[in-house]
């Protein structure tokens, strides 16, 4: 196994490496606005996504030493431990994706109230008929609140 192989195996598993441990970093940062619930299950959901790239990585470095190493093995014998590992590695994978959607579910279940998003503006959810600029048809013989000509700039005239 050369020099070559081994970086070339690490760079090509590199990427969903460092996403997968950046995810780390931030639900850590964001520990507060997640919710403890949800940030537990993001945490063992890309943990576990982790595990299974590593594997992938050992399995991918560790191959080829097998091929060449003095222990001989019929070639069934290294159909089936790729199999297994390919199993094992799969099995991971959509564990560890079904525990970030439950991290993203429990996350919506909250429910609790809305937080704010991008610059602060109320996330979709959070407009009412009080806090938007194009207040909203009421029951007969209720008028809408009156606004300002600076914030009246939507509605024909």
């Amino acid at each position: 196994m050369t020099l070559e192989f081994v970086l070339l195996t690490i760079a090509g598993h590199s990427p969903l490496l460092a996403v997968l441990i950046a995810g780390l970093a931030l639900l850590s940062a964001r520990r507060a606005r997640l919710g403890p619930r949800s940030v537990t299950l993001a945490r063992l959901g890309l943990s576990v996504l982790l595990v299974s790239k590593l594997l992938s990585l050992l399995w991918d470095l560790a191959f080829p030493l097998l091929m060449y190493s003095p222990v001989y093995l019929e070639q069934q014998d290294y159909l089936r431990l790729t199999r297994v590992v390919s199993i094992v590695v799969t099995l991971l994978s959509a564990a560890g994706l079904a525990v970030l959607i439950a991290a993203v579910l429990a996350r919506a279940q909250a429910g609790g109230a809305p937080t704010p998003g991008p610059f602060g503006a109320p996330v979709p959810s959070a407009l009412t008929p009080e806090n938007t600029a194009f207040p909203v048809q009421g029951p007969a013989g209720h008028q809408p609140p009156t606004t300002d000509q600076s914030t009246d700039w939507a509605r024909p005239s």
